[in-house]
């Protein structure tokens, strides 16, 4: 599934797909949790790999495994790497690059 990040403000955006992976399928759980905070659901062991990746996320490619809690509360491998930036493109007078970054989000399956 896909995550926008947006740096700037730290917002979120799932889809569908991306819910899924944490057992969120229902419409209203979709709707409830589209905007999902990605530090909300880390495993606290996994926090600082987390925050330290998506604070250099601008400049730096990452591909981390972390554990998200799933909604039947166990704790899930999920894959985060981010995707491809994109420049900004509007006309406004600062060069900054553009601060959404896309995240792919992919279930792995434990080794229990």
């Amino acid at each position: 599934g896909k995550i926008l990040w947006d740096a700037a403000s730290g917002e979120t955006s799932w889809d569908k797909e991306a819910l899924s992976s944490l057992g969120l399928t229902s419409e209203l759980e979709q709707n409830i949790y589209k905007n999902l905070d990605l530090t909300d659901r880390i495993h606290p062991d996994d926090d600082s790999v987390l925050r330290d990746s998506l604070i250099n996320a601008r400049d730096n490619d990452f591909c981390i495994n972390i554990r998200l809690k799933h909604k039947n509360k166990s704790y899930q491998t999920v894959e985060i790497e981010r995707g491809e930036c994109e420049p900004n493109n509007s006309d406004s007078n600062t060069p900054n690059q553009s601060s959404i970054i896309p995240l792919t989000i992919t279930l792995q399956h434990n080794m229990e």
